[in-house]
């Protein structure tokens, strides 16, 4: 088959292009350039007579094709030969009407995108007119007409494209087919003919399970409006099958090509059908350590649909083995471990290290075939091809919970607060690639009011009565557990929160991405500095308004090496130089210095001498 892009598109238009003609009374032929008067070949010659209202539809003019005006007398033999003039004389040696195979596809699923096939030959001499007719039989039985029509020898091939349908538009089932071309040469006798085997087979992916000693599954912490944990499976995170009433896994009913599930873009909930979870047609996100190598094991569907009842997919072909291959969007091909397709079989791929750094990336995948001739000697390409697209989360390392903790919410990080370090690291520039940056983005990201993050997460206030609270209580952190999906699900358990609040949600969400030895930091009673609470609109000197001591009687951060570094996303310090006054200079408290003269944390937040005790991760609901 031809392979060259170039070739092929040059060939359309030497071809069919610029000499298709669809009407029967096709009379019209060319002459060389020069040729007048009359010539007389022998007794079986035939007159050509003015051409045909088909000579007008000619999509290109023929470069060849004289004025038709000067072929009115003209007679030329077309029994045997299409003769040649000279300029001046009549060149009596005759050239031979032929029809020779050029290329067709050996092997076909026209439900792939892009499975044109094109059915190429070559008509000679040059100029000479043919009424083409090509058909698909099976059995000896024509099935459909693939395209009919009067055509002109040119240059080189004649190429016709079939969309792999029949004549009411139904695609053809899978099966061992003919491609008859059968060419008459105007005015002859002669039926030319070239017939192309064809199988006609059913390809297709049902299932992707990703797999790797650093994958995990991801969780959801919402089952539509009610609060119910789910974790992804760990097995065929992609699923694309027949569902209750369908008929086969590879097609819809109508007999149209079942679509690929688009990557499930919810983030509290995953998908359902009606008020169960969805359990056949579903895309889930993926989560993988940084830099590790992901395996994918794909199975193969197994039927097809004809527009009425299942049929089979078409192969194995005897002698022919098919295999699949994998390429992502910027070329990369996944390394096939094992990539003979079989109906309702399994092959294996190695991709390459995903990203180094947290967050998230939109996965493009390129599914193509090829077939072997020869039993794996040689391969050629199937056309066509089937796009997957998936999402991929990456995190710093395994995740991190509470010591015993058990349930679904401790599968796996949870897909919202990937999701939102991933949005806070892309709109803030920092880089993910280590702990430090992971800190630094998820605290700034947590707390906003900072470039283009405009509030808190979920627009949440520092519980106190000058914003409206009820005096700095904990509403998310309750006992040894943080309600984590509350404070997700728009802030449900109410838009206030206090410093355990924040240091139990970073601490919990920090641990879950993978950054080892976070411990919640509590401190003793602090007399404080100019601070400017999460969601406040400004740093103040009265946290509590006038009737209250600007204080506090414990506060909550959070340290990832006993405390002598720390951050806090519940409030700021001040670092314009002068603690004590306002308006303040915003300083944002990622792994901060727990005593250092003129940085650290507490000499920034407290004038008084702080103490702390460090605390474990929470639980998590």
């Amino acid at each position: 088959m031809m392979t060259n892009g170039a070739t092929v598109k040059d060939a359309r238009e030497l071809g069919t292009a610029r000499r298709a003609c669809d009407d029967s009374r096709c009379t019209q032929v060319s002459r060389p350039k020069g040729l007048t008067g009359t010539a007389t070949v022998d007794k079986n010659a035939v007159a050509l007579k003015d051409p045909s209202p088909c000579g007008s539809r000619r999509r290109k003019e023929n470069p060849h094709m004289a004025d038709p005006g000067a072929l009115r007398g003209l007679t030329l033999s077309l029994v045997l030969a299409w003769p040649v003039f000279a300029q001046s004389e009549l060149d009596a040696t005759p050239l031979s009407l032929q029809l020779t195979a050029e290329s067709c596809p050996r092997v076909v699923d026209p439900k792939l995108s892009g499975a044109a096939v094109d059915v190429s030959y070559v008509l000679a001499p040059v100029s000479a007119p043919f009424m083409t007719t090509i058909t698909l039989r099976q059995g000896g039985c024509v099935v459909t007409t693939l395209w009919s029509g009067c055509e002109f020898a040119g240059d080189g091939p004649c190429v016709h494209a079939w969309n792999g349908r029949d004549a009411a538009g139904a695609y053809v089932p899978p099966g061992a087919y003919t491609v008859h071309v059968e060419c008459v040469p105007h005015g002859s006798p002669q039926v030319l003919t070239v017939d192309y085997p064809l199988d006609v087979v059913r390809l297709g992916i049902r299932a992707m399970a990703w797999s790797g000693p650093k994958e995990w599954q991801m969780v959801y912490f919402k089952m539509g409006a009610l609060y119910a944990f789910f974790a992804t499976p760990a097995l065929h995170e992609y699923f694309a099958t027949a569902d209750a009433g369908d008929l086969a896994d590879l097609d819809l009913n109508s007999g149209m090509p079942r679509p690929a599930p688009a990557p499930h873009a919810g983030l509290a909930s995953p998908p359902l059908e009606g008020a169960n979870y969805e359990d056949d047609n579903y895309n889930f996100p993926l989560c993988y350590v940084a830099g590790s190598t992901p395996t994918l094991t794909v199975t193969f569907g197994s039927a097809c649909t004809n527009g009425s009842a299942a049929v089979a997919a078409g192969y194995p072909l005897l002698g022919m083995p098919i295999r699949c291959h994998a390429d992502e969007s910027n070329g990369t091909r996944w390394t096939g471990i094992a990539d003979i397709a079989i109906p309702g079989g399994t092959a294996e791929y190695r991709g390459p290290p995903q990203r180094l750094d947290v967050g998230r990336q939109e996965l493009a995948i390129r599914w193509s075939w090829e077939y072997s001739p020869d039993g794996g000697a040689t391969w050629a390409p199937i056309p066509g091809y089937f796009d997957t697209q998936h999402r991929v989360y990456t995190i710093l390392g395994a995740p991190r919970f509470a010591s015993g903790a058990s349930g679904s919410q401790y599968a796996g990080p949870w897909v919202e607060v990937v999701d939102d370090l991933h949005v806070w690291r892309s709109a803030l520039g920092i880089d993910t690639s280590n702990a430090h940056g992971v800190v630094e983005a998820l605290i700034k990201g947590f707390a906003g009011q900072i470039g283009p993050l405009p509030t808190a997460i979920e627009g949440v206030l520092y519980d106190t009565n000058v914003l409206g609270g009820d005096g700095g209580a904990s509403h998310y952190y309750v006992g040894s557990v943080v309600q984590l999906s509350r404070l997700l699900d728009a802030h449900s358990n109410g838009v206030f929160v206090n410093c355990s609040d924040c240091a139990a949600s970073t601490a919990t969400m920090l641990s879950m991405l993978g950054v080892a030895n976070v411990q919640l930091q509590r401190l003793g009673s602090m007399t404080l500095r100019a601070i400017r609470g999460i969601g406040a609109p400004s740093y103040t000197l009265l946290l509590w308004g006038s009737a209250f001591p600007h204080g506090f009687s414990y506060h909550h951060i959070i340290t990832r090496n006993g405390g002598a570094e720390v951050s806090d996303a519940c409030l700021w310090v001040d670092e314009d130089g002068n603690p004590n006054a306002l308006p303040g200079l915003p300083g944002y408290n990622v792994d901060r210095p727990w005593n250092a003269p003129q940085i650290g944390y507490m000499g920034l937040a407290a004038a008084n001498q702080v103490t702390f005790t460090l605390e474990a991760i929470p639980g998590l609901q």
